[in-house]
């Protein structure tokens, strides 16, 4: 078979057809491009870092639109389809995506947001189950857990060493204050972990009584509600049921565009040429 000699040739047009003629060009598979050289007198290089930058972003949004459809409706494919290659599409099937290709943007741009507000609900349910779990040994308290008391009482909720007992508190508190008899503690409930207390006290003396158990390990909790325990995880619950119903509708509408799949693969492959 004869080799012929490669033939070369310059093709000059107005700037706004630039991406027409290389699509054209491309799509023939009969010429390899060039940049004009430098030195070329009536020439210059014309910037496309710009315009290169904004495509290879876009082709990133349209591999991470195409990535969250994978996760929530994933395609189906045959044991094969890895085998197959990549479609070939038609001109007339690129041009009608590229009219459209705001449109598709929208929808990819829309899936990455959709996903996002579904990894932001569930950092709340995560959250809200964390609240649940620090009121759990606080669940048999009938007052809400800040409390202020009455106008001459206070109580203290807090937390020791599992292996204190109720005596070796009273004992404390005799051995540094004898002259406090007003003090009432209770045993709201234990674990391997903590003991859980509420005390009650003459408002006057509660500092005094709180410093003094402060010494023999006594802390506040980590968690306060303005309604009883039992009360406030109900409450969380319920914000949990309507968190997963938001992300069950949020999923849908994902669901919803698995259709426009095709259209996310072609508009990536435009933004590649």
């Amino acid at each position: 078979m004869a080799v012929l000699q490669m033939q070369r040739i310059s093709i000059c047009a107005l700037k706004h057809d630039r991406k027409a003629i290389l699509e054209k060009l491309q799509s023939m598979g009969m010429i390899e491009m060039h940049q004009v050289a430098q030195d070329e007198a009536g020439f210059e290089k014309m910037d496309t870092q710009g315009a290169k930058s904004s495509f290879e972003k876009r082709v990133q949004i349209t591999e991470n639109a195409l990535d969250v459809l994978s996760q929530y409706t994933p395609e189906k494919k045959s044991m094969f389809a890895s085998l197959e290659g990549n479609k070939l599409i038609d001109k007339k099937t690129m041009e009608a995506a590229a009219v459209k290709q705001e449109e598709v943007m929208e929808v990819a741009e829309l899936l990455i947001a959709d996903h996002k507000r579904i990894a932001e609900a569930q950092a709340e349910i995560v959250k809200r189950n964390a609240q649940i779990e620090a009121l759990a040994p606080w669940m048999s308290l009938e007052v809400a857990m800040n409390y202020p008391g009455t106008k001459k009482t206070a109580m203290l909720l807090g937390t020791m060493a599992a292996e204190t007992t109720l005596e070796m508190i009273y004992g404390k508190l005799a051995e540094d204050h004898p002259e406090i008899e007003a003090v009432d503690i209770s045993v709201i409930s234990q674990d391997k972990d903590a003991v859980y207390l509420s005390v009650f006290c003459m408002k006057d003396q509660a500092a005094d009584v709180e410093n003094t158990l402060r010494t023999a390990g006594f802390s506040r909790p980590v968690v306060s509600t303005e309604q009883i325990p039992a009360k406030q995880k109900e409450e969380l619950e319920e914000q949990i049921r309507q968190i997963e119903q938001t992300i069950a509708d949020i999923r849908g509408e994902i669901i919803s565009y698995a259709e426009d799949r095709e259209k996310l693969k072609i508009i990536g492959d435009y933004y590649r040429m």
